[in-house]
């Protein structure tokens, strides 16, 4: 929700609450709180269950400040502008795990006040527009970026037929990037908004490279805020983003995230008839993940870019793990084509009570597994 304001009174006061309490409740478990949202995902429920056995406490409250902006003239935009400066933010990261692998963090994020202004006419400090709808109504397109979230700009604009609608927005990005800048592929997550200033989140996402023998790691979370404005006139629906100067409405975050678990390398490779395959995973405490590249007849990659159930031909397409007795199917799967004419099947397994004996067998196209193509993994 955005607390709707007077102009004048953004320009006579700070606005800026206490930022403070626990973040999720002591023994809870940062990661098992997220059980209520996937319940219909029992391999994920049982991933975070044990995520929550080996995750650290961090407990790392950040409070961030956004700097001054000084405006020079008094434009709508000039006093969104002012608006962004001082805003306090604080987040927490509440537990974080890290087995060189994967890394998982869970973190509070909580904010001050987003604010909302609104006027008649047309705002001035816009000579041009990010995005523009002619010829259509606010209704036609609230669906831009998200219907609900654009409910108080329709609500205004239903009885506004020339006039804008401006708010501040924050919120911290998906996922986290190494200290280098790389972006780190995000596995798992999900982003609860708790109230109008907290939300909670929690991410799985993977290193590009498997990081041995180091006590820790070096990441950065980037927090974002800027305003958003919608003008709307009888010629149809304009909008803009407005960020500052100085930093254009990011801030940075290092965090050192320690390094507690570890995972064991294995892999296989087989040479069949018309294709090859090497399969090369890693387990960890709770899963065995990886992938397996194929080389094939080029009769198959063209049934994977026809991307047609009825006239695509036969091929690889899934792997299943074969654990002692115990058959465990892919939670993953994904057939990703390369330009060297392999592709890869990605792949991620519960894990089995038992590692010491571990195959896998393809799963063609139309389902049926060749069990003497089975690759063994040492």
């Amino acid at each position: 929700m955005k607390k709707k304001i007077s102009m004048a009174l953004v320009l006579a006061v700070l606005l800026c609450i206490a930022l403070a309490g626990a973040a999720v409740a002591v023994g809870l478990g940062a990661f098992s709180y997220y059980e209520k949202f996937k319940g219909d995902q029992p391999g994920v429920v049982e991933r975070l269950e044990h995520v929550d056995e080996v995750a650290v406490p961090v407990d790392a409250a950040i409070a961030l400040v956004t700097p001054q902006e000084s405006p020079q003239g008094n434009t709508v935009k000039d006093q969104l502008l002012q608006a962004m400066a001082g805003r306090a933010f604080e987040l927490t990261i509440d537990e974080a795990y890290c087995n060189g692998n994967k890394l998982y963090f869970a973190y509070t994020f909580r904010h001050d006040d987003n604010l909302a202004f609104y006027g008649e006419g047309a705002p001035d400090g816009f000579d041009t527009w990010d995005m523009e709808w002619p010829g259509q109504s606010f209704g036609e397109i609230a669906s831009f970026g998200n219907a609900q979230f654009w409910k108080e700009e329709a609500q205004w604009f239903e009885t506004h037929e020339n006039g804008w609608f401006a708010s501040t927005n924050c919120y911290v990005g998906d996922g986290a990037d190494l200290a280098d800048g790389t972006g780190l592929r995000i596995w798992d997550s999900w982003l609860e908004r708790v109230d109008d200033h907290t939300m909670h989140a929690y991410y799985e996402v993977e290193l590009p490279e498997l990081v041995e023998a180091q006590e820790s790691i070096d990441i950065v979370l980037t927090v974002f805020y800027n305003a958003s404005i919608n003008y709307v006139d009888e010629t149809g629906v304009y909008w803009a983003s407005v960020s500052p100067s100085t930093n254009r409405g990011v801030l940075r975050v290092p965090l050192t995230v320690p390094i507690t678990g570890d995972v064991q390398t294995i892999s296989g490779a087989g040479d069949f008839d018309v294709y090859s395959a090497q399969a090369d995973l890693l387990i960890s405490a709770f899963d065995v993940a990886g992938t397996v590249v194929i080389t094939p007849p080029t009769e198959w990659l063209e049934a994977i870019s026809a991307f047609d159930p009825d006239t695509s031909g036969e091929y690889i397409q899934d792997y299943v793990l074969i654990a002692g007795d115990t058959e465990i199917v892919n939670n993953w799967g994904g057939v990703i084509p390369a330009d060297d004419g392999a592709y890869t099947i990605e792949l991620r397994f519960d894990l089995p009570e038992d590692t010491r004996d571990l195959k896998l067998v393809p799963v063609y196209r139309s389902g049926f597994r060749q069990e003497n193509e089975a690759i063994a993994l040492k």
